[in-house]
């Protein structure tokens, strides 16, 4: 039987943590109305288009950057900032699942491997490499490479304790990524227009594999959605980045392998401990099931449409339209209030003590995979 002081107990801790999270929430929520609200002042009311071409996703991270390097933010807010930019974000990409099919993602998933796995085979190779060439240390090259390849920050946290790597070479790739992630954020999309003009699909490809994070893939896809009128490019980019998600479950057992066989930090392993655990679970994303499960009711609730009157039998076409509708704007203002609480966490004072040999090996590492991932996106689709 469970005693009152113990309800009262899980009461009071879960609004200790909803206060604890609260301000950073709301400056988010801020920040990303304000990006709304400026976009439609310049572009509309000042410019005079009939749709403003200021994005609201580069401004709440341009914003949310400049409030995070020019205000001291309080320390209050980092709880809040680090929810909203992560379990908010999370629920966006869910939230994105209602606007695809399965046999979309089926579709897409299956093309975009070649373009995956090649970029991810030379984003490691080659970034390891030119670590050592650098005179990086070993596991820091490891935690660019994979970062840069595969996930971004999930992929450095998920590889850190497998390979032993120091708290500072965790925190220092993680600070790699985090720059070139929001400079490919935002200045990709552009790119991707030059090289692939009116071709969402391989627009999609090319961010989906060529920009580091989760977040990072979304804020550039949107913006590229945002910018060009192309919402197939977002819906595509999110398959390809999730399915670079998943291609963790291979990469970590090889990297914990060879790791063991030849890193740095193995050496004596057969005297000094266990070897570490490999907790795969804890890595895999739990939104990716949340967004396949959005696709499939979508999927259900369209082919139900072709035999019946309603919607699994219950909704009517007009208001399945109009949920559907709902939902997609919904997702953007969660993205975008997620992506201005990525912006107001980058503080770039945190990065003068890294020295200039990582920024050079992440640099050259996120050009070469972007390269790799144009070239295939051109062989592939030629």
């Amino acid at each position: 039987m469970v005693s009152v002081k113990s309800i009262d107990s899980n009461y009071l801790s879960k609004i200790k943590a909803l206060r604890e999270i609260l301000p950073g929430f709301v400056l988010a929520v801020v920040v990303g109305y304000f990006s709304f609200l400026l976009s439609e002042i310049i572009g509309e009311d000042i410019l005079s288009f009939e749709k403003s071409p200021i994005s609201p996703v580069m401004l709440a991270i341009i914003i949310g950057i400049l409030v995070s390097n020019l205000i001291s933010i309080p320390k209050s807010c980092d709880s809040g900032l680090i929810f909203s930019g992560k379990k908010l974000l999370s629920f966006g990409i869910i939230l994105l699942g209602f606007q695809l099919s399965l046999s979309d993602i089926f579709t897409a998933g299956l093309e975009s491997i070649p373009v995956v796995l090649g970029c991810i085979i030379t984003g490691i190779i080659f970034t390891i490499f030119l670590s050592k060439l650098l005179g990086l240390p070993k596991n820091l090259g490891i935690l660019i490479a994979v970062g840069t390849s595969i996930c971004g920050v999930t992929a450095i946290v998920a590889t850190g304790p497998i390979i032993r790597a120091k708290k500072e070479e965790i925190a220092y790739a993680v600070s790699v990524i985090t720059v070139f992630g929001i400079l490919a954020t935002i200045g990709y999309p552009y790119l991707a227009n030059h090289l692939f003009e009116n071709e969402p699909t391989k627009v999609g490809y090319f961010l989906g594999t060529a920009v580091h994070d989760t977040s990072q893939v979304t804020g550039s896809a949107l913006l590229y959605a945002d910018l060009f009128n192309q919402p197939l490019a977002l819906e595509i980019a999110v398959i390809t980045k999730l399915f670079r998600n998943i291609c963790m479950i291979l990469v970590l057992p090889l990297i914990a392998y060879f790791s063991s066989v030849y890193g740095e930090n193995f050496q004596n392993e057969s005297t000094t401990g266990s070897q570490p655990k490999l907790k795969l679970k804890k890595y895999i994303p739990l939104f990716i099931i949340w967004f396949l499960f959005m696709a499939t009711f979508r999927s259900l609730g369209d082919f139900s449409l072709e035999s019946s009157e309603k919607v699994l039998g219950v909704i009517s076409e007009e208001n399945w339209q109009g949920f559907g509708g709902i939902l997609k704007s919904l997702t953007v203002q969660v993205l975008v209030i997620a992506l201005a609480a990525i912006g107001l966490n980058t503080r770039f004072a945190n990065l003068k003590e890294l020295g200039l040999k990582p920024f050079v090996a992440g640099c050259l590492a996120a050009s070469t995979v972007g390269l790799v991932s144009y070239l295939l996106i051109g062989v592939i689709n030629s």
